[in-house]
C-alpha cells in the first residue's frame, strides 16, 4: 500500500542531524501515513555508514525508511530532485536534515491541503539562533497583484506540503544550476505558478539559522555561492516576465540594496555568514 506522503531527507555528511533532529522529531508526528526517503549526496564512506546505521535505528522504532545514494545532480537542488524521482506517494514534504518538525506538522498540512483540493500547504518554522526560539519565522507567502510581485521569501523548505500531481503538471523541478538560494528561487516560482494554496500561521518546524560552525550551506559565502545568488533573482525575474509581472520601486530597490551586498561579499568572500537583507 503506498504512504500519503514522501518525507524527502537529502543529506551530506553531518549524519549525526538524523539522530539529534529530523527523524527524531518525525518519530513523534500525529500523522503516520508517510515514508522517509534520505538521499545521500556523496557523503563519506564513514559518514554513508553512520547514516545507514542510524536510518536502521529508526526503523526498529517504527519509521519506514529507504536509503539512497543520488544519481542525479550532485548538490541540494539535484538531490532533492531525485528523490523525487525515487518516490511515488501523493504528498511531498522535503525536509533538511538540521530542522525539527513539530508533533503537529503533518497532520495539519494535510487536513489543510485536503479541505480544499489546494495544490501546496503552507505554515510556519520559528528560527532557533544559540539554542534559543527567537522571534523570527518563515512562512510568509505573498501572491502576484495588480501586475506587481514582491520582492520575499515566501517559505522554507519543511514548510510546505505539496501535491505530487501539481508538481508533475506544472513540471515544477529544483534548479540544479543553483548552489544558494534555490530554495528562495524554488519558493517564489510555486507561488508564481499556482494561486490554488492555503496558508496557516501555525508553527510546525524550527528552523536552526546557520552558523559559521554549523557546516550548512548557508554558514559561509563563497564566490561560487555569491553568483548563484545572482542566477537565482535573474531566473526569477524571466519566471515573472512569462507572467506579465514585476517588481515595485521599492522591491526594485531592495535587489539592489541586495546585489550591492553581494557584490561587496564578492570582494571580501570567505568571511563567515551573515544575514542578507532579502529578508
Amino acid at each position: 500500500m503506498m504512504n500519503k506522503i514522501d518525507v524527502i531527507i537529502p543529506i551530506k555528511g553531518r549524519p549525526h542531524m538524523l539522530r539529534e533532529r529530523s527523524l527524531r522529531s518525525l518519530l513523534s508526528q500525529n500523522f503516520t501515513d508517510f515514508k522517509v526517503t534520505i538521499v545521500d549526496d556523496a557523503s563519506s564512506e564513514e559518514d554513508f555508514q553512520k547514516i545507514q546505521s542510524i536510518a536502521e535505528e529508526y526503523r526498529n522504532k517504527g519509521l519506514q525508511i529507504d536509503v539512497v545514494k543520488n544519481e542525479g545532480t550532485e548538490g541540494a537542488a539535484g538531490t532533492r530532485n531525485f528523490g523525487l524521482d525515487c518516490t511515488s506517494g501523493e504528498y511531498v514534504l522535503w525536509f533538511d536534515s538540521d530542522d525539527i518538525l513539530l508533533e503537529n506538522k503533518l497532520e495539519l498540512s494535510m487536513k489543510l491541503i485536503q479541505s480544499g483540493d489546494s495544490d501546496l500547504a503552507i505554515t510556519r518554522a520559528q528560527h532557533v539562533l544559540n539554542d534559543n526560539l527567537i522571534e523570527e519565522f518563515w512562512g510568509d507567502p505573498v501572491a502576484p497583484n495588480r501586475g506587481t510581485y514582491e520582492f520575499h521569501f515566501p517559505y522554507q523548505t519543511m514548510c510546505a506540503l505539496y501535491r505530487r500531481s501539481f508538481l508533475d503538471s506544472s513540471k515544477t523541478k529544483w534548479h540544479e544550476n543553483i548552489k544558494m538560494m534555490d530554495d528562495w528561487l524554488f519558493s517564489n516560482e510555486v507561488m508564481l505558478k499556482t494561486d490554488n494554496w492555503v496558508f496557516s500561521p501555525a508553527v510546525t518546524a524550527h528552523y536552526f539559522v546557520p552558523d559559521p560552525n554549523s557546516d550548512s550551506i548557508g554558514s559561509m559565502m563563497t564566490r561560487g555561492k555569491i553568483k548563484s545568488q545572482f542566477l537565482a533573482i535573474k531566473t526569477l525575474k524571466k519566471a515573472m516576465k512569462r507572467y506579465n509581472l514585476r517588481f515595485s520601486i521599492m522591491d526594485g530597490m531592495r535587489i539592489i540594496r541586495h546585489q550591492i551586498f553581494l557584490v561587496v561579499s564578492y570582494i571580501y568572500s570567505g568571511f563567515p555568514f551573515f544575514k542578507s537583507p532579502i529578508t
